[in-house]
């Protein structure tokens, strides 16, 4: 009986297909969602065909089909888009990315058994060749160093097969080529003994077993050469004459369990974060785009889609045992997960994020935690370039910020509290019009609170130092290593009004950090009136609310914050946001309470 995986985040329909798929003999297995559909379609026994629609949660239809047609278990399982997308386009595109066929919804069944048929007898004819170990896309690295006996006739036997492979001649041109490129097997011909031993040396100093098999032809077949060879490093070591279809069995048996194995969980190390670099062969750095005391931005390009994205790859402490190494990825991945739910218009999307080890020195024994964000690339400036060229007016401020409220208010809901609100993490691009669309940026240092509410600060961050976040725009219990609330980013979107009115900080650029995280933690930080003096008075009362020096003194939110200032906003931005606001803080007494 055929087994037919139905990819559909839509329950109803899936259903009622289901049930007359089941009518005509099949069995039917449903997933709401492109990760999940991915797995099963992996599985062992996989299906015989994946019926998927193009909009689905996680991992949509088109990059779904480009993962399955690129996986060597999966590239010749047939792929039918059953989609409410009927545009000539679509069908192309969905063509394009590796579906095998289109169909349109509402599903005219004859049609669809008609399609899942063809696409069943085109599989039961289609036969690998007998000695395809793996199909294309897999990249392989050659070191011929041994000029005596060149590897070439090995190369273009596995060029002939679909791999990609290159070339190199040096131990130099090898670790050059491996800091930009993922390779996913190397091979390895050295003249000597000693040059073997050396390449090894070297590429485990970046690469271990998992990440990058090796395997070694030579021309000495001595038992203590091989164990010489394996205990170094090598995965696997043959003797010339080679075979090749013993080589080929043996390289396509390491590289299918590489991507069945640890591959998905180790992180991969990189000697430099620079231009040019692959992180975890899935993006390649281009221009760097700006950096920080904690980060470094790249536009970049992924490598599956070709889409431009930019990476932000974060700071982090030296790693010093594995159990570290582990706690930090758990962490940042459960962080990241969170993040990643978050849907508003005025917060930068969060594709991916990942993690690469930082290899420094000439043997490889410092290591460090590089922790990497994927986000949409925006264009535009900072809130702080922008200030460069003057304050704003109140209105124009206001209208600006609220916003910002919002997408920090959904964050709070979502118990993910920012901790580096300020105007560098404020994007802003443009909306129709010309108008200013801000966006809020750098969710990396972010934090989910606790089941009660409040998170301690911790110095074991994502951040280097002894605190998280810039100190010009600290809370007091921030700056003071006290637990954190939604409040803290209250107080730093209050701090941003106020600077985006006065044009400037409070404390002076020449001000040491120290006697900026003293002052705050104090409460000795000018006033509203005293950054801004033409400020009304009912905006600066509303405003030092939220600058106070208790948390439980400020607004009971930032809603309520934003509710607070619509007053002081535009007619256009009151009647945009005055709904949302409302909806958040709910109650009319609750209302009240802020204002």
């Amino acid at each position: 009986m055929p087994n037919l995986l139905l990819i559909d985040p839509d329950r109803v329909a899936a259903e009622m297909l289901v049930r007359r798929l089941q009518r005509h003999g099949y069995e039917v297995t449903v997933a709401a969602d492109g990760a999940i559909g991915l797995e099963l379609a992996r599985a062992e026994p996989g299906p015989d065909v994946v019926l998927a629609e193009l909009a689905v949660p996680s991992v949509d239809g088109w990059e779904l089909a480009r993962r399955l047609k690129a996986d060597a278990r999966t590239r010749r399982l047939p792929l039918l888009a059953v989609t409410v997308r009927a545009l000539d386009q679509d069908r192309a595109r969905a063509l394009a990315a590796g579906f095998d066929d289109h169909d349109t919804k509402p599903v005219d069944l004859p049609r669809l058994l008609g399609k899942v048929e063809a696409l069943l007898q085109r599989r039961a004819t289609v036969r690998p060749p007998a000695d395809a170990a793996l199909p294309t896309r897999e990249r392989l690295l050659v070191l011929d160093g041994n000029t005596e006996q060149p590897c070439q006739p090995l190369v273009d036997g596995f060029r002939e097969r679909g791999y990609t492979v290159d070339v190199v001649t040096g131990i130099d041109q090898a670790l050059q080529l491996l800091d930009k490129v993922a390779f996913q097997l190397a091979l390895v011909d050295m003249r000597t003994r000693l040059e073997t031993l050396d390449a090894l040396s070297a590429i485990r100093e970046t690469h271990s077993r998992s990440a990058l098999p090796i395997v070694i032809v030579s021309v000495r077949s001595a038992p203590e050469d091989t164990i010489e060879a394996l205990a170094a490093g090598a995965n696997d070591y043959l003797s010339r004459p080679v075979a090749f279809q013993v080589l080929l069995a043996r390289v396509g048996g390491l590289l299918k369990s590489t991507n069945q194995g640890s591959g998905r969980t180790e992180t991969r190390r990189v000697r430099r974060i620079e231009s040019g670099t692959t992180l975890e062969g899935r993006y390649e750095l281009g221009a760097e785009l700006g950096r920080g005391g904690s980060a470094r931005v790249f536009a970049a390009r992924q490598l599956s889609t070709g889409q431009q994205v930019a990476v932000k790859v974060l700071t982090t402490v030296d790693l010093e045992d594995g159990s570290s190494v582990t706690r930090s990825v758990s962490q940042f991945q459960r962080e990241m997960a969170a993040i990643g739910q978050l849907r508003h218009p005025h917060i930068v999307r969060l594709i991916d994020s990942g993690m690469v080890e930082q290899v420094e020195g000439a043997l490889g024994q410092r290591l460090h935690l590089r922790p990497y964000l994927v986000m949409e690339l925006l264009d535009g400036q900072s809130l702080a370039e922008r200030l460069k060229a003057g304050p704003f007016a109140v209105t124009p401020a206001i209208d600006l910020m609220l916003p910002v409220a919002s997408a920090l208010e959904l964050a709070h809901a979502a118990r993910i509290v920012h901790r580096d609100v300020k105007p560098a993490n404020i994007f802003l691009t443009k909306a129709p019009g010309g108008r200013d669309h801000p966006i809020v940026l750098d969710f990396g240092i972010a934090k989910q609170l606790r089941g009660d509410g409040a998170l301690a600060a911790d110095g074991a961050s994502l951040s280097e130092g002894g605190f998280v976040g810039t100190a010009r725009y600290l809370a007091p219990e921030q700056a003071d290593g006290h637990r954190i609330s939604p409040s803290t980013d209250q107080y730093a979107l209050a701090s941003v009004i106020l600077e985006c009115m006065s044009g400037k900080s409070p404390f002076p650029r020449e001000m040491a950090q120290i006697v900026i995280l003293d002052r705050i933690a104090r409460g000795e930080v000018p006033g509203p009136r005293e950054q801004v003096p033409s400020l009304p008075e009912p905006l600066a009362t509303v405003l030092e609310r939220a600058l106070s020096l208790d948390p439980a003194a400020r607004h009971p939110s930032i809603a309520h914050l934003a509710w607070a200032l619509l007053p002081f906003a535009s007619v256009a931005a009151q009647a945009a946001w005055e709904a949302d606001f409302r909806a958040a803080i709910g109650t009319a007494s609750d209302r009240g309470s802020a204002l």
